[in-house]
């Protein structure tokens, strides 16, 4: 599902935990304006975990704040 904050995401073999990429976080390489569509298979990193809430929070690319 997309939001203008970022792209709730499904993962493969986890259909109980929700993923989530906010913009802030998409940083692909080379650089690219819109966030995935939806049904689009994406490489990510996972940046966050909730064991216990079944929730991570992913990133593509080096993060923001490193200046690549």
């Amino acid at each position: 599902m997309r939001r203008p904050f970022g792209v709730f995401i499904e993962l493969d073999g986890s259909p109980d935990v929700i993923g989530f990429l906010d913009i802030a976080s998409y940083n692909p390489d080379p650089p690219v304006l819109e966030l995935p569509e939806v049904g689009a298979e994406v490489s990510v990193e996972v940046a966050f975990h909730d064991e216990q809430k079944k929730q991570i929070r992913v990133r593509v690319g080096a993060p923001f704040w490193n200046g690549s």
